[in-house]
């Protein structure tokens, strides 16, 4: 029977970047669960957007917003993060989820700058332009939790011909979020991957996975419910795969 305790984060604020659907979505929920505000933000999906934080705040009796931003875009988050320009910010956040990304399968002998540059701002650059601003309030709090959402074995000096923006991208996060947990961890901040496999949702499916299996959303979610608990208080720059032994 789960023993986990939240005393540091219950009634705070969780900003969940490309949280309107999937993975991000899920994990709304859980937050919302243990009596966490959550701060969700979308870049087309307005109406899931919107859906999902009446949901939140009708099921869990908390606080929810939806805010439209393209976190790629480093003027866009500037914005964002400025008290003056965006008032809906000004909360006590504790907990910092990068989910916020794009994802293109294409063998990179037909890959474009365009698509190259596309998919290294919306994951890499995205996350870094977020995590930036939220580590002034996480350190100025003495205080934070970030769960950046990977790929599984994220780092791992392999060949990805068909996925290599990406998976470059995802690679990239894995070294900001040990450098994160190496240079913030006396501001009492932690900093974790979780870097999922073939889930249940992922657009490619193939079937040589160990578990014989997709990975549920809430196998996800559980991750990140342990990993913002007082019990995990001590956990920083790791990588959880949750994978079904996919990618060993």
């Amino acid at each position: 029977m789960e023993n986990f305790s939240y005393h540091k984060i219950k009634g705070t604020w969780a900003l969940i970047t490309g949280g309107a659907k999937g993975i991000g979505a899920d994990i709304a929920h859980t937050l919302a669960s243990i009596g966490v505000n959550v701060v969700i933000t979308y870049r087309k999906s307005s109406f899931e957007a919107e859906t999902l934080v009446n949901t939140l705040s009708q099921n869990y009796n908390i606080e929810s917003l939806a805010i439209k931003l393209d976190s790629s875009d480093k003027t866009s988050v500037a914005d964002f993060f400025n008290p003056l320009k965006n008032l809906s910010l000004k909360k006590d956040f504790t907990i910092l989820v990068n989910n916020a990304g794009d994802y293109l399968k294409k063998n990179i002998k037909e890959l474009t700058i365009d698509d190259w540059d596309f998919i290294i701002n919306q994951n890499l650059m995205a996350n870094y332009y977020i995590s930036h601003y939220m580590l002034k309030i996480f350190s100025n709090n003495q205080f934070g939790k970030i769960i950046n959402i990977g790929y599984v074995n994220s780092g791992l000096p392999i060949s990805k011909t068909l996925i290599t923006p990406y998976y470059i991208a995802k690679s990239g996060i894995w070294q900001l979020t040990l450098s994160i947990a190496k240079a913030f961890g006396e501001f009492n901040i932690s900093a974790n991957m979780i870097s999922p496999g073939i889930m249940e949702n992922s657009e490619s499916k193939p079937t040589d996975i160990p578990m014989n299996r997709f990975g549920k959303l809430d196998e996800i979610s559980s991750a990140v419910k342990y990993l913002i608990s007082d019990q995990a208080s001590y956990i920083t720059g790791t990588q959880i795969n949750i994978s079904g032994g996919w990618g060993l």
